[in-house]
């Protein structure tokens, strides 16, 4: 049997995120970072985080002893996010669970995509997660395997790149080595038709979004 690979969960400050779900999503994690206002949300889950790192411009400065904090400055260039995210690759995790990142401001929501690019560039795994959402990255000669997806909506779109080729079964349009361009949405709001979907990009870097309503799962 193999090693299980360790999960380190990130937690930033969206306005949106649900404190029951962030509480039952750290049940799964092995290491905790809130990255500055994350620390509020986990906070009002009831979850003692290991580490905080942040300027500490939106989160209580109070925080429980057996905690470990980086101060950042407020004027930087990387978002507490990406910050958080360094330490946890430091620390020797590849795997990450991002909370509390999607909603809110869309510049913010932007950037923390640009995190999950900068986790795959050093080898890692990631998804942007809340109640409803996943999101993934995916670069050429990859395969993401969802499970347990049928009915939810999944738009694939290229990321960082003009356009990217792609083949995925299991989705009401399927795909064949076929190719998505940055200018033209064609790829928003596919519906899962099986419980697994398979998506391949052969070429380019894809986000996968998958939208799972809480009615969709009755």
């Amino acid at each position: 049997m193999g090693t299980k690979v360790k999960t380190c969960a990130v937690v930033g400050a969206s306005p949106e995120a649900d404190s029951a779900f962030v509480r039952q999503a750290l049940e799964q994690a092995d290491y905790i970072i809130c990255a500055d206002g994350g620390w509020d949300r986990i906070r009002l889950a009831g979850v003692c985080p290991h580490l905080i790192v942040g300027d500490f411009d939106s989160a209580c400065k109070v925080v429980p002893k057996e905690t470990e904090v980086i101060s950042l400055p407020t004027h930087k260039d990387d978002t507490d996010l990406l910050a958080a995210v360094k330490e946890g690759l430091k620390r020797g995790y590849t795997d990450f669970m991002i909370l509390g990142a999607l909603g809110g401001r869309l510049d913010h929501t932007y950037g923390n995509l640009c995190v999950l690019q900068y986790i795959l560039r050093r080898g890692g795994t990631a998804v942007l997660q809340d109640r409803d959402t996943q999101v993934y990255l995916l670069n050429a000669g990859y395969t993401a395997v969802l499970k347990g997806v049928q009915h939810s909506t999944v738009s694939v779109f290229p990321f960082g790149c003009a356009c990217c080729t792609l083949t995925y079964e299991g989705l009401e349009y399927p795909l064949e080595k076929g190719t998505l361009v940055s200018y033209a949405p064609v790829g928003v709001s596919n519906v899962a038709v099986r419980d697994t979907v398979v998506i391949h990009c052969h070429e380019g870097t894809a986000v996968v979004m998958v939208l799972c309503l809480q009615e969709d799962k009755a």
